[in-house]
Order: C-alpha cells, then structure tokens, then sequence
C-alpha cells in the first residue's frame, strides 16, 4: 500500500499545482507599471519639478518661494534658555527633514526625499529633492550639499539622532562630503518635549503640531507610509501616493519654522501664559537650573492658582527650593508652609521644612515637630499601603533626625 501511494504521489503533486494555476495572482502587467511610474513623475514634474543631472543618473527638484517671519525677532536669549546651538555667521538658517526607506540606521536605509527650507530675514525658498532612482545618489546629494553650504544653523526635529546621521552615511557611500552638516544645529525636539512631555500623549511631531501650534493636517498621507509609497514605485512601479509623500515633507519644514517661533515666544517672550499649568512647571524648572530664578517664580506664582492641589503644592516647594538656595529663607519658609496647607499629607514638604528649620533658620524646636510629623505619617502610610509604603530607609533617615535635634536640644521629646 507504501507502494501504491508513493506511485500517486507525483500525479497528486502535479494535480495541485495545476489547481493552484487557477487560485494564484494574475502576473503582473510590466506596460502598466512602466506607465504608472511615469504617471507618478509626470505628476511631480506637474508640480515645478526640474530634472537635475544626466538620465538615469539624476534627481528631481522642486522649488518655490515661502513668506516666513523676520529672524531679526527671534531673542538671542532663546537659544541658550532651549538649549540649542547659537547660529554661527550671517548666513541662511536652513529647516531641514527628510523621508528615508525606513527607521534602520544601516546602510540599506536610503534618504529618497530631502525638504530644505532656507530661512533669510523675511524670506524663504523651499526646495526639495527627490531620488527616483539610487543610481542617482551622487547628483542627489550632491545638489542637497550645495543647498546646505553656507548655513549658519540647521534646523530640524529629531534631526540628531535620525535625519543627519543617515544622510551623512548616505553622503559619504556616494563619495560626496558631509562638511555642509557639521555647522550649529538646533534640534527642535528636545525644547519641545520639556514644554509637552507632561500634558501632550507623545512629542511626536504630528502631536505637537496639534497640540502646542493647533493644526491640523487634512488628507494628510503619515509619514510611516512613506517607505511603502517609495518601495512599490521602485520594486513594482504603481504610484500609491508619491505626491502626498512630497507633501507631508512639504509641510513638515513650514511646520518647524512656527513650531520655532512657538517654542521662542514661549521661552522668551509671554507665550508661556497659555501653556497647561504643569507645563508651565516644567518650564519654571528648566530657569530656574539656568540660574533665571526670578522668571522661573514668575511662571511658578502662576500654577499656584491651579485647581490641582498636588501640583500646587509641586510648585510651592520648586519656589522653596531656590529661594533657600538663593538664601532667602523665610520666604522659602512660607512657599514650603503654602505647599503644606495645600497637601496636608506632604510628607516631602515636611521633611524639608524640618531641614530649614535646622540648618537655616536655626529653630531647632521647629524642626523637631515637623521631622515628628513627617515620621507619623510615614507611619500612617506604611498602615495602609504596608510595606511598599514609603521609600526604603525613610524612616531610618527620619528617626537619625530626630535624635539628632533632640541631643542638640538636651533630651527627648516625647514619644516617636
């Protein structure tokens, strides 16, 4: 019986793949794709596209001019406050983004799209580039260095870790410098993500464009779609939205110059006042660190007057804080009784009233109720959350305390 199915076995094979004649995709049809990538070409070229280069080997570019804010308003100040390089030289800022193959960070990873956006008082051009096919690189990146030489800022989000590490590898594999690259570069993201990390659901730019500057993209094609577009009008030529990838690019440059002014009237002008009150708590933590004590109170004077009695309380002891450190101690004592009657349960709010009342204002008594009435409620806290409650060694660190101040006043004080 072995025998005889084996015998039928390669009738049986040749049966199924006759059947799966039937059931399997048409082959594709070469005329048409050839004729929807020329469609997609077409369309760009529609646009103001100029071929740049020698055929195949060459690069489509786009231009046009762009109505942008005087630079001569945006503050000085702003980029020391944001933490971002100070633009060297006289000449154009250039916002830049690109669309790659993907999010890998290897040499398989092509740049196929480059927005370049030179930014000059009152004035811009924005001009893209488009590689449609990679025998093109060397033209492609070769026009895309020449539109960044002479920058005296790059402008991008995220472009550190993303953008100019793969166009610098995709430079240097078509032989072509990456000098143009290495000038100041003010990387948008990190500024925005302390102003939105605490209200925002990510600092996606997508998000922020919505969140921070209030706009919205309509038919809008996202940008995780991008390498799919750019891969099936390479491997099988159909045109799946190639002009809505130019787009999406399009206006993710015109986008950073306002999110750039958005985030310089907020960290140098009054902008801020619109700002939640926990972001202006954060922002009130990145002045103070500066030293900008008095603009960091300003913002922290605003929470104060938030519905949230913890995040009151957050930015009475943030105020506290600085004014002991600028040594002004009985103000600090007020922020931190002002945090207390705003979170009686304060625990944090006790322990460094106690430590001014020691080491600052000398009022050793005072100090010694507030570490007692830290130390019962880290008890109450153990009570109901058990173990987990409270921070390993909190109430070794609260006990030393207390017998501290109580040598220093002559004896105990009652029971702990």
């Amino acid at each position: 019986m072995m025998e005889g199915m084996a015998k039928r076995s390669p009738t049986v094979r040749s049966l199924r793949d006759r059947l799966a004649q039937f059931t399997a995709s048409p082959p594709p049809d070469r005329r048409t794709e050839k004729i929807d990538r020329r469609a997609a070409l077409e369309a760009l070229v529609a646009r103001g596209t100029q071929w740049m280069g020698s055929l195949p080997e060459g690069c489509l570019r786009i231009e046009e001019p762009v109505s942008l804010p005087a630079r001569a308003e945006v503050s000085t100040a702003f980029f020391a406050r944001a933490g971002l390089e100070d633009p060297r030289g006289d000449g154009p800022w250039v916002v830049l983004d690109t669309e790659t193959t993907g999010l890998e960070s290897g040499t398989g990873t092509v740049v196929f799209l480059v927005a370049l956006l030179r930014w000059s008082d009152g004035e811009g051009r924005l001009v893209q580039y488009f590689l449609p096919e990679p025998a093109g690189e060397s033209c492609f990146w070769t026009a895309v260095a020449r539109e960044v030489e002479g920058a005296s800022l790059v402008i991008s989000y995220n472009g550190k870790s993303f953008d100019l590490p793969r166009m610098r590898t995709r430079m240097r594999l078509s032989r072509i410098g990456a000098e143009a690259l290495e000038g100041p570069h003010a990387d948008l993201l990190h500024p925005t993500r302390r102003v939105v990390t605490s209200w925002l659901a990510s600092s996606r730019l997508i998000e922020v464009e919505r969140g921070l500057l209030g706009l919205r993209r309509t038919e809008d094609l996202p940008g995780s779609q991008a390498p799919e577009v750019y891969r099936s009008l390479q491997t099988e030529g159909r045109d799946r939205g190639l002009c809505a990838v130019v787009e999406h690019n399009r206006a993710d440059v015109l986008h950073l110059v306002e999110l750039f002014c958005r985030l310089e009237r907020i960290y140098c002008g009054s902008a801020w006042r619109d700002l939640p009150a926990e972001a202006r708590l954060d922002l009130a933590r990145v002045l103070a660190r500066r030293g900008e004590v008095d603009d960091a109170l300003e913002m922290l004077t605003s929470v104060r007057g938030s519905e949230d009695a913890k995040l009151r309380a957050r930015a009475h002891r943030l105020a506290a804080h600085h004014l002991r450190r600028a040594g002004e101690h009985a103000r600090a004592e007020g922020e931190l009784l002002a945090a207390l009657e705003a979170e009686p349960a304060g625990l944090d709010t006790r322990v460094q009233l106690a430590k001014l009342y020691e080491h600052r204002l000398k009022d050793l008594p005072r100090a010694h109720e507030m570490t007692r009435a830290a130390l019962s409620g880290l008890h109450r806290q153990r009570e109901w959350a058990g173990a987990s409650g409270g921070r390993v060694g909190e109430d070794q660190a609260l006990l030393h305390r207390l017998r501290r101040l109580e040598r220093r006043m002559g004896g105990p004080r009652g029971e702990h």
